[in-house]
């Protein structure tokens, strides 16, 4: 019995541990853009001789398949471009009655 239990114990690990990645294939195929922003962070007194810079990379894909839109002309230019299917969520406010 309990040469049974062991070799089922056995045999299950190996098939999870044989399992795929096809996530993480995904998405190292996938195409992105990088983008590179800098901000300047001002003391008290806001003297930008004494702010500090800080500067940062994301990478963005190429063809998202969906979009949190911030900035209703982003929003109405996405609605020109038909792109409307695509977005997920809209920042609050006035301004976005236009879209339904």
């Amino acid at each position: 019995m309990k040469k049974i239990l062991f070799v089922v114990l056995c045999f299950a690990v190996m098939l999870a541990a044989c399992g795929s990645n096809s996530n993480e294939k995904a998405e190292k195929d996938q195409k992105t853009v990088s983008i590179k922003q800098t901000y300047e962070f001002k003391d008290k007194n806001k003297d930008h001789n004494r702010g500090k810079m800080k500067t940062e990379k994301i990478k963005v894909p190429e063809n998202p398949k969906r979009v949190a839109v911030m900035d209703y002309g982003a929003l109405d230019i996405m609605k020109s471009l038909k792109l409307q299917n695509k977005i997920v969520a809209i920042s609050k406010g006035q301004g976005a009655s236009f879209f339904t």
